[in-house]
């Protein structure tokens, strides 16, 4: 499937490189990525993606041309629906957003609801560029700041933060079954967010006190105290 993904924006490479564990990135422009998708199911996963659209349309970012294809297209929403848009830092559009949104919704045949639509069509502006999509997935930070580390059981200073990790064990390929090891585990964070995703999470720590806390974080987790250069299997 191909699909449109909006990036929250806090690194400038992370979020496609997390795509493309999913599959094949086709074009991408700031805080925006085109790719093809075999599992959308996988969607849920990503940490640095605040929303995903179902591919529509593209084209060159003028007003002449957004109506053009916005013809072409001729899209029926069978629900009430909105038009959004979201244009990127060094965006190319001189047209406003406003004007923009009331486009989608005079060529999209359907019934228009601003304030509670079912259905959200966005456009999102970056470079040169428009990319058009029907929204099926946002990605909310809320419950990663749940997890943040200080709201854990066990608190240790100087550990990565949950969305991070999160993106790391993307970025291993780790599918759910598999193998993850963290051989520097300190309070379990690594293990946290693989587990989550359905991977076996390993983690070992030459401290002991470490060892203990991810235990606490994690009841049931495969921890256990060892020294990198001599891993217990």
């Amino acid at each position: 499937m191909r699909l449109i993904f909006e990036f929250w924006g806090e690194h400038p490479d992370i979020p496609r490189a997390e795509v493309s564990c999913l599959g094949k990135v086709t074009d991408h422009r700031t805080q925006v990525a085109v790719a093809e998708i075999p599992d959308p199911g996988m969607l849920g996963r990503l940490a640095y993606t605040h929303r995903v659209m179902r591919y529509q349309g593209e084209c060159h970012a003028d007003e002449e041309s957004f109506v053009r294809m916005l013809t072409d297209l001729d899209l029926i929403a069978d629900r009430p629906f909105c038009g959004r848009v979201k244009k990127m830092e060094g965006h190319q559009m001189k047209t406003s957003s406003t004007h923009l949104e009331q486009l989608i919704g005079t060529h999209i045949h359907g019934q228009v609801s601003v304030s509670a639509p079912d259905m959200v069509y966005r456009a999102i502006i970056s470079g040169d560029r428009i990319y058009f999509g029907e929204v099926i997935w946002e990605i909310e930070r809320g419950p990663y700041h749940e997890r943040k580390p200080g709201n854990r059981e066990f608190f240790h200073p100087g550990v990565m933060m949950p969305r991070m990790i999160r993106a790391l064990v993307n970025l291993s390929y780790a599918m759910p079954g598999e193998i993850i090891l963290d051989p520097f585990c300190g309070t379990g964070g690594t293990q946290i967010e693989a587990s989550m995703l359905g991977c076996q999470a390993i983690g070992t720590d030459a401290d002991p006190l470490m060892i203990q806390g991810t235990r606490l974080n994690l009841p049931g987790s495969n921890a256990a105290v060892a020294d990198v250069r001599n891993l217990p299997f």
